[in-house]
């Protein structure tokens, strides 16, 4: 071997083992540094403020402002010419309407909406009782696009235990990356 080549091979080898044993090197904490520092990056705790706001207030979560309109208990759902959609539990109707701050149109999704109760209980919106809304002529949020200065108004309805207390209606973010959420207190 010529000793171009040798010189090639161990230059290699200095740049290999530089980039695997330096690494380390920055994330090992010296003995004598204080807890709170050392060399490497450094993850914070995050202290996630959730906003809870009543019926008739507005929340917003990422660019959505929302606000319950209206927060009722139902025990049947009437539709005309059908038979009545009777819950398990009891049903809980929201009017919920939804100004968006997005630069583009998005679709409101039914994972969006959880029913939390005081024991932690959660609740998804009830197929049957939503059915029966639209044929009983009562347009739902769902499915409809929120974009740039529109106005949604729209009913879900879920079906919750008859013993629950204390529901709060959990929004998520639309975008399915983010972690931001929020709370209305239904005070029903």
């Amino acid at each position: 071997m010529s000793w171009k080549v040798k010189a090639i091979i161990a230059a290699s080898s200095l740049i290999i083992m530089a980039l695997v044993i330096l690494p380390l090197f920055l994330f090992v904490q010296s003995p004598t540094a204080e807890p709170s520092k050392f060399i490497g990056p450094q993850v914070k705790a995050q202290n996630k403020k959730v906003d809870v706001v009543s019926v008739g207030e507005g929340l917003t979560v990422g660019t959505v402002n929302w606000k319950v309109l209206e927060a009722n208990k139902v025990d049947m759902i009437v539709e005309p010419e059908r038979e009545p959609s009777i819950p398990e539990g009891v049903f809980v109707l929201l009017r919920i309407q939804a100004n968006s701050g997005e630069s583009q149109a998005r679709q409101v999704y039914t994972r969006q909406f959880t029913i939390i109760d005081s024991r932690k209980r959660e609740f998804k919106r009830s197929v049957d009782g939503q059915a029966a809304l639209a044929f009983a002529g009562k347009e739902a949020i769902f499915y409809q696009e929120a974009g740039p200065g529109k106005s949604l108004d729209g009913y879900v309805v879920f079906d919750v235990s008859q013993d629950a207390t204390g529901l709060k209606l959990k929004i998520d973010d639309f975008d399915p990356a983010s972690s931001n959420y929020g709370y209305i207190d239904l005070a029903i």
